[in-house]
């Protein structure tokens, strides 16, 4: 081998031992290290949102604000380093953005005179349920975070309605549940509206639908790998039943039935498939409120082994109310 080819062909050596030495770091959309729970949880006064560690089964307060009775919402940058959350500030939703354990003189409002609500994190991108001035129904919105600029995806539709909306970090889309206006407001029970499962970009482009069916679709979860959906439903009962959807085969298989005594929602898959979290309120879960006079239901966050079929609470707390919740990942160290 002459000297040219032997000084390359030693590169080329250093190359892969440099390789096994230090691979590759990941990126951070994706890692599935480090889960945890953003928890937004009501009391009389005061909204929290917590960081609850699914690790150490452990959480801790990064900001709370003064509650205003409203839906509320909330995220937590990939880096830590803020809190992004909607609130309703005379008489209109918007988004804000604020620094972990930073007080409201530092909440700084991304949006205005448009109705932001049900954020998703996406990267360097914020999606959500926007409703235009003059609308009845709900449409995507995406907001770039590197420009601060907000753009409503088929603005111009004003029947069907986005009724829930996930962005999954692993197959980087969209999925909502659309409904429509019209169609909601004519049908009267026992008729039950037609309910769809729609697949977008992330660029807000319609890409499909994934499945639809006769009822109320009240909350969906889409695995990572996008063939298999979790879904709450109700009917002409408003008795909240959850189910596995196969997306391949439109086949659903019941997992749990709430009663009037046990009410189960909003299912998150976890990220290995094995189960899911879920919110649950139980008839005797009464607790009286900071306030010491108002009694509430308490909802506590539990998970379900779909290989046991048994349930085991994750999070409750007296005092308050889990108005909602979302499951998040870290960045790779």
């Amino acid at each position: 081998m002459d000297g040219p080819h032997l000084k390359k062909f030693g590169l080329i050596i250093i190359l892969i031992f440099f390789s096994l030495l230090c691979p590759l770091k990941p990126t951070a959309i994706g890692n599935t290290n480090n889960p945890f729970i953003i928890i937004i949880f009501n009391t009389i006064a005061r909204t929290y949102y917590y960081n609850y560690d699914l690790k150490t089964n452990t959480y801790k307060t990064i900001y709370f604000k003064e509650n205003t009775g409203c839906y509320s919402d909330g995220l937590l940058a990939t880096d830590g380093s803020c809190l992004y959350y909607t609130d309703n500030v005379n008489g209109n939703y918007n988004l804000y953005k604020v620094k972990t354990n930073g007080s409201p003189s530092d909440s700084i409002r991304l949006t205005e005179n448009i109705k932001i609500d049900m954020i998703c994190l996406g990267r360097n991108k914020i999606f959500c349920r926007s409703r235009q001035k003059n609308h009845s129904n709900y449409s995507i919105a995406i907001l770039n975070l590197l420009n601060n600029k907000l753009d409503v995806c088929y603005k111009e539709e004003t029947d069907s309605d986005v009724f829930k909306l996930q962005y999954n970090q692993f197959t980087h889309k969209i999925y909502t549940i659309e409904r429509s206006i019209e169609e909601m407001n004519t049908l009267h029970l026992p008729h039950l509206p037609l309910n769809r499962i729609v697949e977008y970009d992330e660029n807000g482009n319609k890409i499909k639908e994934l499945f639809q069916m006769k009822g109320f679709i009240n909350d969906i979860s889409v695995s990572k790998d996008g063939h298999v959906v979790l879904v709450s439903v109700s009917g002409a009962k408003p008795i909240n039943e959850i189910y596995v959807v196969n997306l391949n085969t439109s086949s659903k298989k019941l997992i749990i039935k709430s009663t009037m005594d046990y009410i189960a929602t909003h299912p998150i898959l976890s990220w290995d498939g094995k189960g899911f979290y879920f919110l649950a309120v139980f008839s005797d879960s009464k607790v009286l409120l900071d306030d010491g006079q108002h009694v509430e239901s308490s909802r506590g966050i539990y998970y379900y082994d779909l290989t046991t079929k048994k349930s085991s609470k994750i999070f409750n707390k007296n005092g308050g109310f889990i108005n909602e919740y979302n499951l998040q990942y870290t960045e790779s160290e």
